[in-house]
């Protein structure tokens, strides 16, 4: 499954080709130069953002790790969902820091996706925001009354109606449903779900995006056939539905042994810092990005979500798209995109 925040390669590689495609566009550098340097460059072999090949665990897979990391591996329920919650609100710090807008609806299910919902709220308190928190189908379990006790110490308010809360806030946490959700979705959370596909604000999916089949992804048809959030963390490790996520994806929890994570077939992130999360995929999130700005994304963009393989044939679409009569325009976009990824050519210390 990994990625870090190293890799080499195809990232910086990249970069620079934007940078080559714009010399071309400027300066008239020769197509072939410029395809030769796609294919054969020789780059350094660290940066500051990594892309790797990525493993999933399917549902079963999920719930007995869980069920090792409590036994074998010592850890508590609390535990485990403290931390979890810990890297979801770091995640909403990283992509939407206060300055942003500090109003954060968090939408609580009944289960443990839930209890990391309240948890998330608790740390966004505490960083300046002012969360709210919709949490209708309240467990009696006595750790998920104590996180909702410790909300409400906090003056954190409970809002009953979704639809209305959502008209007045800047970011909503999905924590409604997390890997063990099957079936159909059932009251009061349909009207949540259709409030999700409808907004235009930024949305963080807790583990998995609520309505969606940890194996196949969203619904082919009717009530979240058309949720993608902007941004998943993938609790753990990335689940199979990560395969028909689009927007920008994050590991958190940092919890797992390497012993443990070799059982599963997975290798534990490298975590940077006092960091919980790591960003995967930022380079099929960076050519996103590019291909939205050309007349062949659709096709490029299908291709490089699902073959990383394929990245010197992008390449060479890329160069050959016919987007030099755009290229200040296209410049513009991908430079707005670089910073908000926080992507930099590396310096001395960044290699």
């Amino acid at each position: 499954m990994q990625r870090t925040r190293r890799t080499g390669g195809v990232e910086l590689q990249s970069i620079c080709l934007v940078a080559l495609h714009l010399g071309h566009c400027r300066l008239r550098v020769p197509y072939p130069l410029i395809l030769v340097f796609a294919l054969f460059s020789p780059l350094p072999a660290t940066t500051s953002c990594v892309t790797m090949a990525l493993k999933t665990l399917s549902a079963k897979a999920a719930a007995a790790l869980d069920r090792e990391l409590m036994s074998s591996g010592a850890f508590s329920i609390d535990q485990l969902m403290e931390l979890a919650g810990l890297s979801v609100s770091q995640v909403v710090y990283h992509v939407h820091p206060p300055s942003k807008g500090n109003r954060i609806l968090v939408a609580c299910g009944p289960g443990n996706n839930g209890g990391d919902g309240l948890v998330a709220a608790r740390h966004l308190h505490h960083y300046g925001y002012r969360p709210s928190v919709y949490y209708p189908k309240r467990s009696k379990n006595d750790l998920y009354q104590r996180l909702a006790k410790q909300l409400g110490d906090l003056g954190v308010a409970f809002v009953d109606d979704f639809t209305s809360a959502i008209q007045s806030t800047d970011h909503i946490v999905d924590a409604v449903f997390g890997f063990s959700f099957s079936g159909e979705v059932r009251e009061p959370f349909p009207a949540v779900i259709k409030a999700l596909e409808e907004t235009q604000l930024p949305v963080t999916s807790v583990d998995a995006p609520s309505s969606w089949d940890i194996e196949n992804g969203p619904p082919q048809s009717g009530l979240g056939s058309k949720f993608n959030p902007t941004y998943l963390v993938s609790l753990t490790a990335p689940k199979p539905l990560v395969r028909h996520f689009k927007g920008r994806h994050f590991v958190g929890g940092r919890f797992v042994s390497p012993g443990i994570a070799k059982n599963y077939d997975f290798e534990v992130p490298s975590y940077q810092g006092v960091d919980q999360f790591v960003e995967v995929d930022v380079g099929n999130t960076l050519f996103r990005a590019l291909l939205r700005s050309t007349d062949i994304a659709a096709p490029c963009a299908a291709i490089w979500t699902d073959r990383t393989w394929a990245a010197p044939f992008l390449h060479v679409f890329i160069f050959l798209d016919g987007a030099r009569r755009a290229a200040h325009k296209w410049w513009v976009k991908v430079s707005a995109e670089l910073d908000e990824h926080k992507i930099f050519l590396p310096t001395d210390r960044a290699l």
